[in-house]
């Protein structure tokens, strides 16, 4: 919740469990979410505005895909794209 305002500045409700998984001994958890509040792409996370930041990471520039074209990008899970694919099976 607190990375979905930081980053995309938008206020979230969670939603179900979609992945878990354990990267160097690190868990990540991938929940479903819905917008409450905000406005997308309005989020201030201040290393998105330092340039050297960027230039380690790359660009930052929310986008909107739709559930049919993830599997043709490089996301990440890949476990991740199967539940999304599975959720949007279910809707």
């Amino acid at each position: 919740m607190r990375e979905a305002r930081e980053e995309l500045g938008v206020a979230v409700e969670l939603a179900e469990l979609l992945h878990e998984e354990v990267f160097r001994e690190t868990r990540f958890l991938y929940f479903g979410a819905r917008i409450a509040g905000g406005e997308f792409g309005t989020g201030e996370w201040p290393n998105h505005a330092d340039p050297e930041s960027l230039a380690r990471s790359g660009t930052y520039e929310p986008a909107w895909l739709p559930l049919t074209e993830l599997a043709d990008h490089d996301v990440r899970p890949r476990e991740l794209v199967e539940a999304l694919a599975a959720r949007r099976d279910r809707l």
